[in-house]
């Protein structure tokens, strides 16, 4: 808050300006000055007349000066001390003079002005009309709270949240309809590998095969070898002729026996401690392989499904934290502001008066916070306009005098009255009615 003094409007004169003749008005130190008079006698145009004054070229319209007269002027005294006035000439022409306490012309008068007055088309009345979305947006304007970025932010976050629980919910989907097995391998096993390994094993087993059939023969020779023994021995009996050619014939059959039963002992015990792995194991594993397979694939996809669905769950957290984020920086710069009133604020629709959105506040909550923000508006020059002020009944009257002797400032109000009852001065045909010539 600036510690200024306000600034306000001590004396007024407007001639040849629109509908007006000539009005000269000093307020006195009166916070609200209410003009009245009939429909269409210059009420509206005192008011533009302060925007023509303070506001530049941009307030002024095509035709300013009166029909009939060929120049115009509008002149103000101001509580600092300054004297502002604004000529206007038939060719369409404008210019504006300022000038200290000792009447001394000053340079830049527009800068002065501009410093004085800035956004002197606010208008505490109309704010309470306003829809929510343009209260909410003169509110942050007043408080300087810019929301775009962070709105622009919000928005593509939403979207990229949308965009991310719609991948999230198609992959979850995909992963619920994929079965896990359990008691599976990690991997996929080699068709081609397990059929060379049961030929292996095949070949192993007809090596077995044929060391048992080499065994048997042996056996079958042992028994020739015992069946020869036997008949050279009846043959010892009978022919003792023949006994030392048999001898001999024994002992060489005798010789061949010994190591024939060695030879077939050896073989058998080879061909009993020959082991191989059993073939039937592969020939089971051949025939659930692809089962298997099919299987342990499922279980990779299931693994990668997991893993985008993982994936995606941190992105929609991301989101929610720079959503998270950017709602903190919006509360942070709410804290931070200095609201024109207590209990004003902000939520998703729009400004609230407390906790409750600012549309359901009653007549008297919105006229107090619409001067708060007007003169929130206006640091130096501490000047509202009215021009609905006949909608006002005595008691929002009153407390429109309340709030602008709080804050300093001047309201200037804008009344439809024949009468003149409760007015400041009451207008007629561009002037003031004589009636009530003492005010000026």
């Amino acid at each position: 808050m600036s510690d200024e003094k306000p600034v306000t409007i001590t004396a007024l004169e407007v001639k040849n300006v629109m509908r007006i003749r000539v009005v000269r008005i000093r307020p006195d130190g009166s916070p609200v000055i209410v003009i009245g008079g009939d429909n269409e006698q210059g009420k509206s145009t005192l008011l533009n007349s302060i925007e023509m004054l303070f506001g530049g070229k941009r307030k002024v319209p095509a035709e300013p000066i009166r029909r009939g007269a060929h120049e115009a002027h509008i002149i103000a005294k101001l509580s600092n001390g300054l004297s502002v006035e604004r000529e206007f000439t038939a060719s369409g022409g404008t210019e504006v003079v300022v000038k200290d306490v000792k009447g001394v012309e000053q340079s830049s008068p527009q800068t002065i002005l501009n410093e004085l007055y800035s956004e002197i088309a606010f208008e505490p009345l109309e704010f309470t009309y306003m829809k929510t979305e343009e209260q909410d947006r003169i509110l942050k304007k007043v408080l300087g709270l810019d929301f775009t970025e962070l709105d622009q932010r919000k928005a593509e976050l939403e979207q990229a949240r949308k965009e991310a629980n719609k991948d999230l919910k198609t992959k979850r989907a995909q992963l619920n309809a994929t079965p896990e097995h359990e008691g599976v391998p990690a991997k996929e096993e080699s068709v081609a590998e397990l059929t060379a390994e049961l030929d292996r094993r095949r070949e192993l087993a007809r090596q077995k095969e044929g060391r048992t059939e080499h065994a048997d023969q042996l056996d079958v020779d042992v028994n020739q070898c015992r069946g020869a023994v036997e008949r050279t021995k009846k043959r010892i009996t009978e022919i003792e002729s023949e006994l030392a050619a048999a001898q001999k014939e024994l002992l060489e059959h005798e010789q061949d026996l010994v190591a024939n039963r060695k030879a077939a002992e050896d073989a058998r015990r080879a061909a009993e401690a020959f082991t191989y792995p059993d073939p039937a194991e592969i020939r089971a594993k051949l025939d659930t392989v692809e089962d298997t397979n099919a299987k342990v694939r499922s279980n990779k996809q299931r693994a990668k499904l997991q893993a985008e669905v993982d994936e995606l769950d941190d992105g929609v957290a991301a989101i929610k934290s720079a959503l998270d984020e950017v709602a903190q920086d919006k509360a942070d710069r709410l804290a931070k502001a200095e609201f024109p009133v207590p209990g004003l604020g902000f939520d998703e629709t729009g400004p609230t008066l407390n906790g409750f959105p600012l549309e359901q506040a009653s007549q008297s909550q919105k006229i107090r916070l619409s001067v708060a923000i007007g003169f929130a508006l206006k640091p130096k020059l501490k000047v509202l306009l009215i021009r609905r002020g006949s909608e006002l009944n005595t008691k929002n009257l009153q407390l429109l005098a309340e709030l602008a002797e709080q804050h300093g400032g001047q309201v200037w109000l804008e009344k439809v009255s024949e009468d003149g009852k409760g007015c400041s001065v009451v207008l007629e045909d561009g002037a003031v009615r004589e009636s009530t010539e003492a005010a000026e």
